[in-house]
């Protein structure tokens, strides 16, 4: 008890440990709630993941049909910003988006396709 320094330092440890607890908890919750945000999309990436590589593989068809990630994404991001779904709560605006990303790609893709293939 003497040592009145070192009483005060432990002290300011103490406070500094709990502060850090705090946000160390706080931190975990936000990862969580992030986590729970990002699933939402989740299927929408796996439809866009799944149109994509197939795109890919039409190279395989005719070494015609190459498209670029860079055009996918700009129908993605069309996909995104569709005004129709802008209002819709989120897991009818998810399921929606699925579907309305097909219908893009294909009318994309299906103007450059040659007849007999």
């Amino acid at each position: 008890l003497e040592n009145r320094k070192l009483i005060d330092s432990l002290n300011e440890l103490k406070t500094k440990s709990q502060t850090i607890k705090d946000k160390l908890t706080e931190s975990h919750k936000l990862q969580i709630s992030l986590d729970s945000q990002r699933d939402v999309y989740r299927p929408v990436a796996q439809v866009g993941s799944k149109l994509f590589f197939t795109l890919l593989d039409l190279s395989r068809i005719n070494p015609m049909y190459r498209y670029s990630l860079p055009m996918f994404l700009d129908l993605f991001k069309k996909t995104l910003a569709a005004k129709e779904l802008g209002h819709a709560p989120p897991e009818e605006r998810t399921r929606a988006l699925g579907p309305l990303l097909q219908r893009l790609v294909f009318g994309s893709v299906s103007r450059s396709l040659f007849k007999r293939d």
